[in-house]
């Protein structure tokens, strides 16, 4: 542990609760926001219903253990937390040793912190991933208040989690969560200032009307009408766009088409009253954003802009998902869901930092969730 953060620590139990921005000047991130609110090697990630999980990783400074993840799941008004590890598990030769030592001895791992054992870790041994009990989560709590070299060995192998920024991102955790100065605290139930506990907020609902299933919608599409929203549909959102299109999405410039694709419009119908239009928005190295809106049939001309980073649809959802970078061990997912009237966000989540730990991302880190509804009856067309 720096001694920043040893300073912080005793700042905290002995002076009182300082801001956030005190706690750590160089973190940055909101915890409900993407990636999360991120410290060193440590992210914290809530969502909509105030459920928050930290995720802590190996270092990138060179350590020679190899990299795993643990990750701390915390309820609000709840002190009991899970936790949970996984090692690094990339598919790669120089990680095949490790895995044939593991699938050998009964894919298990001891916890070391600071160089004390805690008990072993059972894993599964497709995805080396396992559970902590309550006697280690206690042990790594109460280890997050000093310098903590956190190690999983197994023979002569060892996967580290650095301690680098655990402090602050748990104590911010008991800040977003009301923990604070509490019996609840993970890290600062000693601080002057107390804080009111919260309470989880209820997972919303959304509930999906009947819609034209996407195996057989575009038989719903009036070819007329399509011809002429196609010709149209350029001016109509240049018109009603309140962002700058050639930012948000520059290949919906005909002067901007980079390939000859790059001018179709996609148009599939929803119901009787709506078809979802989409076209190509944006191009990167590993990632492509389409644009998304809405045509109400009786208002054709002022289409409603759901997203310009979409990139698929499917019986009533958009989905979107990219890579944070070219090897995609860290992933951010959206969708969205047609409520009768327009696409609301039903999800959003991210796979955790880009760290190696395994392709594809280690964990499901949501902002938002939701319930979604399904009416399984089939909107039946009603040409107009």
């Amino acid at each position: 542990m720096s001694k920043t953060r040893a300073l912080l620590l005793a700042t905290v139990g002995l002076a009182g609760l300082a801001a956030i921005p005190a706690w750590a000047s160089d973190a940055y991130g909101n915890p409900f926001e993407g990636e999360g609110f991120v410290k060193d090697d440590w992210q914290l990630v809530c969502d909509n219903t105030l459920t928050c999980r930290a995720a802590g990783y190996g270092s990138e400074d060179g350590d020679t253990a190899k990299p795993a993840s643990i990750l701390l799941t915390a309820v609000p008004k709840q002190r009991a937390i899970e936790a949970e590890l996984m090692l690094q598990n990339v598919d790669d030769e120089e990680s095949a040793p490790e895995i044939a030592w593991l699938n050998q001895h009964g894919s298990q791992v001891l916890l070391y912190l600071n160089n004390k054992a805690y008990g072993k870790v059972q894993l599964d041994s497709e995805s080396l991933s396992g559970t902590l009990n309550t006697t280690q989560i206690e042990q790594l709590l109460a280890h997050s208040r000093q310098n903590t070299k956190i190690e999983f060995r197994s023979g002569a192998y060892t996967w580290s989690v650095s301690d680098k920024g655990l402090t602050a991102i748990l104590l911010k955790l008991d800040e977003v969560q009301g923990r604070v100065g509490t019996p609840l605290a993970l890290v600062s139930s000693k601080a002057n200032q107390r804080m009111i506990p919260k309470s989880a907020k209820p997972i919303p609902k959304i509930y999906m009307p009947p819609i034209y299933p996407s195996y057989d919608a575009k038989r719903y599409l009036d070819p007329i009408r399509a011809k002429s929203w196609r010709a149209n549909i350029y001016s109509w959102i240049t018109v009603n766009a309140k962002e700058n299109l050639d930012d948000e999405c520059s290949l919906l410039n005909p002067e901007n088409y980079e390939w000859s694709d790059d001018n179709e419009w996609t148009l599939t119908p929803i119901d009787a009253n709506h078809t979802l239009a989409s076209h190509v928005c944006w191009r990167g190295a590993y990632n492509q954003g389409e644009g998304f809106w809405v045509i109400n049939h009786e208002k054709p001309t002022k289409p409603t802009l759901i997203t310009y980073s979409g990139g698929s649809y499917e019986d009533g959802q958009i989905f979107a998902s990219h890579r944070g970078r070219g090897p995609g061990d860290c992933v951010s997912v959206n969708e969205w869901t047609w409520n009768g009237t327009t696409f609301v966000k039903s999800s959003a989540f991210d796979t955790g930092l880009c760290r190696m730990i395994q392709l594809g991302g280690a964990w499901i880190l949501p902002t938002y969730v939701s319930e979604v509804i399904p009416n399984k009856t089939q909107s039946k067309p009603i040409h107009r």
